[in-house]
């Protein structure tokens, strides 16, 4: 039996969302994460975000949410992130240090601790203040107070998901990670000559904006669905500008730009991959849009060429994101 779903809920707080939906076809548990297997089912889809990390054996968790999906199924992964939360851990141990637990007066401990927070700590957000998740009690523990929690930058996610016999399959949203939106010119030509992972994790630690990491895996029996570009598969791949995206700036300065949580992403673009991105309607396969009138004057292997760089590119920065005809 394939289920649609597997995720961590509150499960008084889902059962009273479930009843006022009217949805009928919501079944709700409250478990062990390790003895998932005990429901003799597979999942299609397994979403868990702030779950794995407080684990006592992180490893065993990714491990039996891996047994339990469909081989042609999906998981959405949250981890801490350890260089966006450095701030976090060293706050975390001066309230060790303080004796404070995750009671009232802990809380309080922690409230007091805040206020002096110098404003150059790592805890303070480039915007001067603190964590929004620090603004209720509930936040507080979760936050600073919480006895297990592990963070992992980006090579510890790649040896995370291979030991549970999981593929990496991308990250939500990879302007994140991307190289072309905070590096340029030699420095970036040096970060590109990597494997993507050496890049992220390049990214990653220099930026230090992710407090958290949100992404995508699946079994190896579903590679056929990873994005790549590497071969000349990618000519079938059909591509969807992401939501938000728009073209600004002149003939002379073009830019791709969209909003997210860390600050607007921006891309240059030369008007020729405008062109090409124009023709982006969520339909037409890469090579349907290289048969346009505009891009048939230039040699097939120039025209495959370009179409490879531009795609690539905007693959890294998150604004285009790729599917298949068919699929």
């Amino acid at each position: 039996m394939r289920e649609a779903g597997l995720g961590e809920v509150d499960t008084e707080d889902s059962a009273v969302r479930v009843i006022e939906s009217g949805l009928a076809n919501v079944e709700l548990r409250r478990m062990s994460l390790l003895d998932v297997g005990e429901l003799k089912r597979s999942f299609d889809l397994i979403i868990c975000t702030g779950v794995l990390h407080h684990l006592p054996d992180p490893d065993a968790g990714l491990k039996a949410l891996a047994d339990v999906l469909d081989p042609s199924g999906s998981m959405a992964i949250m981890l801490y992130g350890k260089a966006g939360r450095a701030g976090v851990y060293l706050v975390q141990d001066i309230l060790r240090r303080l004796g404070a637990g995750r009671n009232a007066e802990g809380v309080r401990i922690a409230r007091e601790l805040l206020k002096v927070v110098p404003s150059k700590h790592y805890l303070i957000s480039p915007t001067g203040k603190l964590p929004h998740d620090l603004a209720d009690d509930a936040g507080i523990v979760d936050m600073l107070l919480h006895p297990q929690d592990r963070a992992y930058a980006v090579p510890e996610i790649m040896e995370f998901v291979e030991a549970a016999g999981l593929v990496f399959f991308g990250w939500n949203d990879s302007a994140l990670y991307c190289a072309d939106r905070f590096l340029g010119g030699e420095m970036l030509e040096h970060v590109l000559a990597l494997p993507a992972p050496e890049q992220w994790a390049v990214i990653d630690n220099l930026t230090a904006l992710n407090d958290r990491h949100d992404f995508f895996v699946r079994k190896p029996q579903s590679m056929r669905f990873l994005t790549r570009f590497d071969t000349d598969d990618y000519l079938a791949y059909v591509p969807h500008i992401r939501a938000g995206v728009r073209l600004a700036g002149d003939v002379n300065a073009l830019v791709l730009t969209r909003p997210a949580p860390q600050g607007e992403v921006v891309i240059p673009i030369s008007r020729a991959e405008a062109l090409m991105l124009e023709q982006v309607d969520g339909k037409k396969r890469i090579s349907d849009i290289l048969s346009h009138a505009i891009f048939t004057g230039s040699e097939p292997e120039q025209r495959t060429n370009f179409a490879r760089t531009v795609c690539e590119r905007m693959w890294r920065s998150g604004h285009v994101l790729f599917g298949r005809s068919g699929s």
